[in-house]
Order: C-alpha cells, then structure tokens, then sequence
C-alpha cells in the first residue's frame, strides 16, 4: 500500500515540476524570440512586461463542422495558457447551440494562478468542452449568443483595459429556433453595450476555419454584424488544421507584441501631451518651446509652421532635429517698409497651424511592431500631428538703423549735454584769491619789523599777476574748468613764471619740494575738489619771498 501511495505521489511530482518547467520554457522561448525582433524596445519594455497584464478571450466554435480542429486548438491553447504569466486573465467560451454556448467553466475571467491555470487546462479536456458530431442535439453555431458572452467578458468588472478577442469559428449562424435567418436576432441591441473608445482599444482576431468550404451559406455569415458590434475585427482564412497551428505558435509572440505596443502608445500619447507647444517671439524670430520630458522614446522634434497673415518668413531648412526642450527656430517676422528714423511697429496675434514631427532612435522598430498589430496608416512614430496655436502679438524695430545704434548715439547726447550743464552750473572754481607774501633777508631769515614778521597780503584775480616791490619775478596764477570729457584736461589751479629765474613748490608743511619750474613753464597746483596748502619760493634781488597758498 506504501509502494502504492509513494509511486502515486512521485507521478504527481513529475506532472507538477513537468507542467511548471513547461510553462517557464515558454515563457523564456516568447522573450528571446521579443529580444531578436526588437532589441531596442526589449530594453526599454523588457522587465515592463512582466507586470503589464492583458484579458485573452477564446471563443471556440465546437460545433460538428469545426471536429477536425479539436485536438488542434486544446494542445495549442493549453500551450498558451501555460506561456503567458500569472495576473493575466482568461475567458473561454464555446459556441454551438443558442442553449449551450456558454463560458467554458462557468467562469467570465479567470486570473491565472498556479492552481487557475491547472484547473483551466482540466477544464479543456473535461467534457465541457468537448467538441460535437453530427446528429449531436447541442450542434449550432449561435454567433449572435456568442458575441453576448463576449461582450459580458469584456464588460467584467476588473478586466484589464488591455483586452484580446479570439474568433475561432467559420462565421455561419445556425440555431435551432431561427436556422440560418441570422437577421432574426436584434444585433443592433449588443452594439451599443461597447463605447467607442473601448472598441478601439480592443484586438479583435478572427480565425475564419474551412473559410473555401463551397456549403457555407454567405447569407449566413455575421461577419459584419462583428464589426459594428466590436468594431473592425482583423480576420484571417485558416485553411487547414496545420495553418491553425501555425497561427498558434506566433501568438504567443505576437501577444507580447501587443503588449509591448500598448505600452508603446500610452508612453508615446504622454510624451506628445507632455510637449505642451507653445509661441513665442524674440525680437523678429518665432521659436517653438516644448517642455518635453527625458524619454528613451525621443530625442528630438523639428516643426514646420504656417501663419496666417503677412509679415512671416518661414524658416525653410528644417531637415535636422532639434533636440527635445530646445527651442525650434519656425521664421522670422519680417517688414520691408523700414524707416530711417527711429520708431516701433506693431503686429496683432496670428494663427500658426504646426506640422510637428518628433524623432525616435527606435524608428524602425516600432514601425515593425505596429505593423505586426495591424495599426494603420504607418504607425504612431511619424507623430507628424498638426497643431493650431496662436503668435502672441508683438512690437518690432522699424527703422534701417538698428535700435542699440539709436540707443548708444542717445546716451552720448545725454552725456555731451549733462557734461556741459555741470561744466557751467555746478562747476565751481574760485574766481579770486587771497595770497601772502613773506619777504626773508639774504640768510633766509624772515625779516622783521618793530618785532613783527613782515607779511605782505595780496588780493589777485582770475589770471592774476603777482610782483612784489619792483622783483624780477612775475608770478601767474590761473583757475580753469574744463568739460569732464576732456579727461586729458584737469579742472582746477595752475601757476606759471612769465618773469625772473626759476621757482620752487613745496609742502607746506613737509617742506618736501614737489614741482621746479622756469620760466615760461605752467604748473598744475591743485584740483578745485582738493585743495592743498602749498608754497612757491623765489628769490631775486639777494632777497628770498615765499608766496603760501592756503
């Protein structure tokens, strides 16, 4: 009995482990074949994919036509179901008669889990879903019951917007109570149970089985009552049992595809609603800004504009992209009524409508798997999308001579007027002075009289001379202002020697000599903002005079 339960349980063992190794082979097998198709996008998407989960939806026509397929469809639809990862979802429906199709397991969508998974691939070779011979009182083909079943798998609540239907059938309506009259069922009824967004976002396949048999009945055929059901369902002629298989064995690879390609579009409609385009002008240039976020999607965008109005010189070398949050340059604004004075025109806001373009290292790429998920008109990556914004209104320079030019020439008349109004008006230069004169005896002693120093004072003019007791010198003393422009030109005192020898300036009170001069020769003195206290030493006649300025 030990022997028994030990050889029941070790065959459970090797059925588990086999079923697992099975399904992770798999799954390996779908990746790699991802990897050699798109690499660039694997390594964007790769991990992603695991987490992004879809709803698969099989109907399967078991009717007595459709037994040649039988085996067919479980070994293949059990090898996908093992393929695909756990957290994705599950809804097997057959199809024969109005009374009998049904959900296959009474079950709208199963979360595949270890334990769901062995249960759906129990439930596929139980009776429940075995298919019918002729004379089988279950045989039918109701499409109209079918599409009910899949419109509420669909409609599930928790049902992943990602949602795959297949169609295994060859479309002819048969039930008991109205034959081959499919125009007795209320099609339009299930029409309205999708929105159209939802339509759209659904992949819709449809595996026409013994598609070339000569006693199908056309006016049987529900095809279009599909299409406006579910909308444009992509269907594909399944001659053979082998073609079928065929069909299986890129599946699994081509749901990746879709999964990938779902992603695909929603990073793609984030990365165009992230741009945010917008008009601005700088002087007589219109740039394009974006605020595009960082994406391994994209790395640039170029734009074409066309702006109503005149006045707009489209920016004809476009060819290369500029990359994503720079600006692009769209024309300029043009005038061809310049003036030669100075002056501003004004422009009013003005439509742009843009041709945007956006650039992908992963072109090709992604061209290939649109392609392979039957989108239309050439795939998403051309992006090229027209959007209408608005110029903001603006302000240009309107005269031949550029506006720093005008600018410049006006701060230097300012600066010549305020230069001469300071010169005259604020400019202060004393006009006369008050001078001594110190007269010392021939060994340089100061000579007094009755005890006292004997001081002569003086009181000079602008331009004064100075002479003292018929000397032989003959001091000039001058104040000048000068314009601050010319800077070369110092504002203030000057001293020159029109008659005797030489003449010496010192400090007066470090007695440090500062300039010598002859005659003939002009000395500046001092600034009028500082003043010093100096004196000139002469000498003539045997008699030494000192003039201090203070």
């Amino acid at each position: 009995m030990k022997k028994l339960v030990t050889s029941v349980f070790l065959q459970f063992l090797l059925l588990f482990f086999s079923s697992e190794w099975c399904m992770l082979q798999a799954q390996s097998q779908a990746k790699e074949a991802m990897r050699k198709e798109y690499p660039q996008l694997m390594e964007i998407y790769g991990k992603k994919l695991e987490v992004q989960h879809a709803h698969y939806i099989f109907a399967v026509d078991i009717s007595s036509s459709m037994l040649p397929y039988e085996t067919v469809v479980k070994k293949n639809f059990e090898a996908f179901v093992n393929a695909i990862p756990d957290g994705d979802q599950v809804t097997l429906i057959r199809m024969a008669r109005e009374d009998y199709t049904d959900f296959v397991g009474l079950f709208k969508c199963i979360t595949l889990t270890p334990e769901t998974r062995k249960s759906l691939v129990d439930v596929l070779y139980s009776p429940q879903f075995a298919f019918l011979k002729d004379g089988n009182p279950r045989n039918g083909s109701d499409g109209y019951t079918m599409s009910r079943k899949v419109l509420e798998a669909v409609n599930t609540v928790g049902s992943t917007d990602l949602t795959f239907i297949y169609l295994l059938t060859d479309f002819e309506y048969w039930t008991s109570r109205h034959h081959y009259d499919k125009d007795a069922e209320d099609w339009g009824k299930l029409e309205g149970l999708l929105s159209a967004e939802r339509k759209f976002s659904l992949c819709k396949y449809g595996l026409e089985l013994n598609f070339d048999d000569p006693k199908l009945r056309q006016n049987a055929i529900f095809k279009d009552e599909l299409d406006k059901i579910f909308g444009k369902v992509d269907y594909q002629a399944v001659s053979s049992a082998d073609v079928l298989s065929q069909w299986f064995s890129h599946t699994i690879s081509n749901v990746m595809a879709a999964k990938m390609n779902s992603m695909l579009k929603k990073d793609w409609a984030v990365l165009c609603d992230s741009l945010n385009p917008r008009i601005e002008t700088d002087g007589e240039k219109v740039f394009l800004r974006t605020t595009a976020f960082s994406t391994p999607l994209a790395t640039g965008l170029k734009a074409k504009a066309e702006v109503s109005g005149p006045f707009f010189q489209r920016e004809e070398d476009v060819a290369g992209f500029y990359p994503l949050g720079e600006p692009v340059l769209l024309g300029e604004i043009v005038n061809s009524d310049k003036s030669l004075l100075p002056g501003f025109l004004s422009r009013e806001k003005a439509d742009v409508l843009l041709d945007i373009t956006v650039d992908s290292p992963v072109e090709q790429e992604i061209k290939k798997l649109q392609t392979l998920c039957g989108e239309r008109n050439g795939g998403l990556i051309e992006c090229t999308y027209q959007k209408l914004l608005e110029m903001p209104a603006c302000r240009l320079w309107n005269s031949f001579i550029p506006l720093w030019v005008w600018v410049v020439m006006a701060l230097i008349l300012v600066i010549v007027i305020v230069s001469v109004l300071y010169t005259a008006f604020l400019l202060k230069v004393k006009r006369s002075w008050i001078i001594t004169v110190v007269e010392k005896n021939a060994d340089g002693k100061t000579r007094r009289i009755n005890g006292d120093t004997e001081e002569l004072p003086y009181r000079i003019g602008r331009d004064g001379m100075l002479a003292v007791r018929g000397a032989d010198w003959v001091l000039v003393l001058t104040a000048r202002k000068y314009n601050p422009l010319l800077f070369w030109k110092k504002s203030g005192f000057y001293v020159s020697l029109s008659e005797g020898t030489f003449a010496e300036i010192t400090d007066a009170y470090t007695k440090e000599v500062k300039h010598t001069f002859s005659v003939g020769n002009e000395i500046f003195l001092f600034s009028h903002r500082k003043p010093e206290a100096i004196t000139i030493q002469l000498s003539g006649n045997g008699t030494k005079y000192c003039v201090d300025l203070n």
